[in-house]
């Protein structure tokens, strides 16, 4: 990761203007924070043996060693990161829309594009955001980063679901169903949306709406398992 961020970390000093230079940069960071794949230095998990040797060995072939940050600093930075990812890429959107409205069925186009974030990357840069503040126990800000996605990409049934859980998080119940709801609506499918609603509904006494998310979430279990083995 140290040589990943001393690479991303150059390639937003030369396009700075780059909403996904930002956004690689927050992931990365995010990671970081997350302890995935970080050896000692930062308190998540173990050097990681050959791993860690051959990232050693990359480093040192580039010319130097790259220190990782701490995890604290990791998270402030990737904050820093993906908000301005996100306004770049809301800039870049209406920047499309402003210079395509001589024309009113281009300009329609991009109006709608505007309004639910297609191809922006403000809507994933969004949604990650809100996972790290998941990470690290922040649900109430991570659900208005949830809702932020969710509005920006209006047929996307992860941050509904992700907003589910950040709602539970801090006792809302009914708004947290709502959420699940929105989920299996956008994507009937989605598995684990029906099984917490279904935690939700027997938390909340209703057993009949448990029951029948619990035997929606079995149905695409047996459904799956039907067609891996044909």
């Amino acid at each position: 990761h140290g040589l990943a961020l001393h690479h991303l970390h150059t390639a937003v000093g030369l396009d700075p203007s780059s909403p996904d230079a930002h956004a690689a940069l927050a992931n990365t960071l995010s990671a970081v924070v997350a302890g995935v794949g970080v050896g000692g230095g930062v308190g998540f998990g173990n050097k990681g043996g050959g791993a860690q040797e051959t990232q050693e060995e990359e480093e040192e072939e580039e010319g130097g060693h790259y220190d990782l940050p701490s995890a604290n600093d990791a998270f402030r930075e990737a904050e820093k990161h993906y908000l301005k990812a996100i306004a770049l890429a809301k800039a870049n959107v209406r920047r499309a829309s402003s210079s395509s409205s001589s024309s009113s069925s281009s300009s329609s186009s991009s109006g709608r594009s505007a309004r639910n974030g297609v191809n922006s990357g403000s809507e994933l840069a969004a949604y990650n955001l809100g996972v790290l503040y998941t990470r690290v126990g922040r649900h109430g800000d991570a659900a208005s980063m949830y809702r932020k996605a969710s509005k920006q990409r209006s047929d996307w049934a992860q941050p509904h679901f992700s907003l589910g859980i950040a709602l539970s998080n801090q006792g809302q119940v009914g708004k947290a169903l709502a959420a699940y709801e929105a989920a299996v609506r956008l994507q009937p499918s989605f598995f684990e949306a029906h099984v917490n609603l279904a935690n939700l509904h027997v938390s909340k006494k209703d057993i009949l709406k448990g029951i029948a998310s619990l035997e929606m979430a079995l149905h695409l279990v047996k459904g799956h398992g039907q067609g891996q083995g044909q």
